[in-house]
């Protein structure tokens, strides 16, 4: 298996490509910068390839150079630059992920595992909300309150699209939050829950605000599901990577 991570470089693909060589993996990193901050450990152990995915030749060309067989589709505009630049995220999200599945299709890639997110549902209300906080499924309604998770909306249906039509295997997986090593530094005020195990370290008392936490679970009566609720206990880079051989096409909502 070769493994393409576009947006490779940020919080969430040092991750993924971490446990990828830990695997015994070499995965090729795609991002439209050079940054190895998050990557000192393993930049010897993955290839990087410098493009962006709007440029669809950029794709082609790092997946026939690498023979890839797998894309995990990480790229993409945080919510506050997406509001600030409507425009920009749009290219980013839809062209980009177009671009992603079309060099799919046109090379033959097994399987596509798209990172979409919670605010593809917006607002959680009712008694899904606190303080009863009942178990928000997959087929929740989606309505999602910024641009942010629109675009990852789109995408979900662009790749449904593209499965039902062309049989790419793809794979959604709307995560609730994530944290670890650069978080806070990459995405700042979206760091709230690094913050939050930070502050505990030092000693300081958590926020109240902890207990507003969302939860979303997967349905254990269904294989698929249940294998995804063993592994969603693991970081989102092993998600990406244990997904892209065993799970199903279909959107998960995964807990943190």
């Amino acid at each position: 298996m070769k493994v393409l991570i576009t947006g490779g470089l940020g919080v969430n693909g040092a991750v993924t490509a971490r446990l990828m060589v830990q695997d015994g993996l070499r995965p090729v990193l795609m991002d439209n910068r050079m940054d190895l901050t998050l990557m000192g450990d393993i930049k010897d152990q993955v290839d990087v390839v410098i493009g962006d995915i709007c440029n669809q030749a950029v794709l082609e060309k790092a997946i026939d150079d690498y023979q890839v067989t797998h894309i995990a589709h990480l790229a993409a505009l945080m919510p506050e630059p997406a509001e600030a630049n409507p425009r920009l995220a749009v290219q980013v999200s839809v062209d980009g992920t177009t671009n992603v599945l079309e060099v799919a299709r046109a090379k033959n890639i097994k399987r596509v595992v798209f990172t979409s997110s919670k605010a593809a549902y917006g607002e959680i209300t009712g008694e899904y909300a606190p303080p009863t906080c009942k178990p928000v499924r997959e087929d929740y309604p989606k309505r999602p309150a910024d641009l942010y998770g629109s675009l990852k909306v789109c995408c979900e249906e662009l790749g449904r699209y593209y499965r039902e039509t062309y049989g790419i295997e793809f794979i959604a997986l709307r995560f609730v939050s994530i944290y670890g090593p650069g978080k806070e530094a990459r995405h700042g005020p979206l760091s709230f829950y690094g913050q939050l195990i930070e502050r505990a370290r030092s000693g300081v008392k958590a926020f109240d605000e902890f207990l507003q936490h969302q939860r979303f679970v997967v349905d254990d009566k269904n294989p698929a599901d249940r294998f995804f609720h063993e592994v969603a206990r693991k970081r989102k880079g092993g998600l990406l990577r244990e997904t892209a051989e065993k799970c199903k096409e279909r959107p998960y909502s995964a807990p943190s």
